[in-house]
């Protein structure tokens, strides 16, 4: 589950691409998240988890020397120096699932933060690619 802070003009547009669909989520995703939310410790120590792994990602990035977004977020959005599909399908090949590609920046990846055991998984193989 997902949650935006956006001005007005934004949702509309995240709507027309296809993200926030009605019936995305089930009653039982939408209720754990509402619970999540009121509980503060839980979100502070899940910020400071997202922060940690956001900034191993970064480092991997910078050491690669590949072009990579500012996130405040739970992902990080890379360049992948090749086609969004052939990236994804090799990183898939491997274990690794990324998310659809966002047009027009077709040689760019969105890895979303999982587990740090997961993480660190992803980032040797991203590496691989990108080494």
């Amino acid at each position: 589950m997902g949650f935006a802070v956006a001005p007005k003009a934004h949702p509309a547009s995240l709507k027309r691409a296809g993200i926030g669909a009605p019936g995305a989520f089930d009653r039982l995703a939408t209720a754990v998240s509402l619970v999540s939310l009121q509980d503060a410790g839980y979100i502070s120590m899940m910020r400071a988890k997202v922060t940690t792994e956001r900034d191993k990602w970064n480092s991997l990035l910078d050491s690669l020397k590949v072009r990579h977004s500012d996130s405040r977020g739970n992902f990080v959005f890379f360049e992948t120096r090749r086609p969004h599909a052939e990236f994804s399908s090799a990183l898939r090949a491997r274990g690794v699932d990324v998310s659809r590609a966002f047009q027009p920046l077709d040689h760019w990846a969105c890895v979303s933060i999982g587990l740090s055991s997961e993480n660190e998984i992803a980032r040797k193989i991203v590496a691989t690619l990108l080494g």
